[in-house]
């Protein structure tokens, strides 16, 4: 009010004793709370007054700041962490390019549930405050265990820049974030960092998958960690292209994974000559139902003969195990896939005959008598 419309004479009284009125009225007056922008910076540029005076005055007023323009340095500490200037990327940047030790503040307004509210709703825009703090921003972010997992994964999404190896300074659960959000790039430093850890090097190729099949021979992996692949978020097809290289004797020890396997081929209607056999009755015997044994079974008989067709249906439950059996009449539900199978098991010659009566709910299926047939 006084810059605005005090006359010349007044101004010059009060500015030649600023630090008696501050202290005295402007501090003491419960309702001055709500001073213009150009007034406060005016008294923090004040030469007589002392940065404690100035920090009370920061205290009192509830202005915000755009920008830390024309406010001296040494408050803009107090300003972050009392959120008296926007919480923005150029703030925090300028900041952290000014500031002798600045994490432990940086981290304590990144911590705070407003800071982290606003700013990790933001990108860190490379043009806005140019390459050279951006990348000094995010390579703050990027190596900062201080902060807490579920912030650190949140804020690095933040970050424009995709980086070559994983920083050593952070916890196996931020490791983990990095290689989600796809902030590193499949390299051969990388890859290495990630000996030992198969589930980090499984989320490391899931983010870089094209370039992962281009050079599948210079970044070798074992089952365990293909087993992390196809149980992961990558698509369908990538699982398969995976699923293609198993060990077959793997994937018969793991139950689990051959279950997995059958699901991708149910879903995908995949070709199934491409698979190893034993990794096919792996799948077909470890499917989740018996219609999804049945439906695997029945892509692979044109492929098998009959003693790796009846192997198979030797290890599925009754009644399917008893077609493996001579001399046996097992029935099956009538249903339009038990149909289709009984069919293809007589085109094959795999068993004698069977019956389909239109007023019954089964089919009756004939084993031969003897191998002899």
């Amino acid at each position: 009010m006084i810059l605005g419309q005090g006359n010349d004479s007044l101004k010059g009284y009060i500015e030649a004793n600023i630090s008696t009125y501050v202290e005295d009225v402007f501090l003491e007056l419960p309702e001055n709370t709500e001073e213009s922008e150009s007034a406060i910076t005016a008294l923090l540029n004040q030469a007589d007054l002392t940065n404690s005076v100035k920090e009370q005055i920061l205290t009192k007023e509830n202005h915000i700041f755009d920008s830390f323009e024309n406010i001296p340095a040494v408050f803009w500490a107090q300003l972050l962490q009392d959120g008296k200037v926007s919480f923005s990327w150029a703030n925090v940047s300028n900041f952290l390019a000014v500031q002798e030790e600045p994490d432990a503040i940086l981290t304590k307004v990144l911590e705070g549930e407003q800071g982290f509210a606003k700013l990790s709703a933001q990108d860190i825009v490379v043009a806005d405050i140019g390459d050279k703090k951006a990348k000094a921003l995010s390579k703050f972010i990027l190596n900062n265990d201080a902060l807490s997992d579920d912030k650190y994964c949140t804020l690095i999404q933040c970050i424009p820049y995709k980086y070559t190896n994983f920083p050593d300074t952070v916890s196996a659960e931020k490791l983990e974030c990095l290689a989600v959000a796809n902030k590193i790039s499949l390299t051969e430093v990388s890859f290495e960092f990630c000996s030992n850890k198969d589930e980090l090097k499984a989320i490391l190729i899931s983010a870089n998958f094209d370039e992962y099949l281009v050079e599948k021979e210079k970044y070798e992996i074992d089952d365990d960690v293909r087993g992390f692949l196809i149980s992961g978020s990558i698509s369908d097809a990538e699982k398969l292209k995976i699923s293609l290289d198993f060990t077959p004797s793997y994937v018969d020890e793991n139950e689990d994974l051959a279950t997995l396997i059958s699901d991708l081929l149910i879903s995908t209607g995949a070709e199934v000559t491409k698979f190893d056999d034993l990794v096919l009755t792996s799948a077909i015997v470890n499917a989740r139902t018996h219609t999804d044994s049945i439906k695997l079974l029945m892509k692979c008989i044109p492929n098998w003969d009959e003693a790796t067709t009846m192997s198979v249906l030797a290890e599925l439950p009754k009644p399917y195990c008893d077609i493996a059996k001579y001399g046996k009449h097992p029935k099956l539900d009538k249903t339009s896939l038990h149909q289709e199978f009984v069919q293809l098991l007589e085109q094959q010659n795999y068993i004698s005959s069977f019956s389909c009566p239109s007023w019954g709910s089964s089919i009756r299926v004939n084993t031969f008598k003897s191998q002899d047939h």
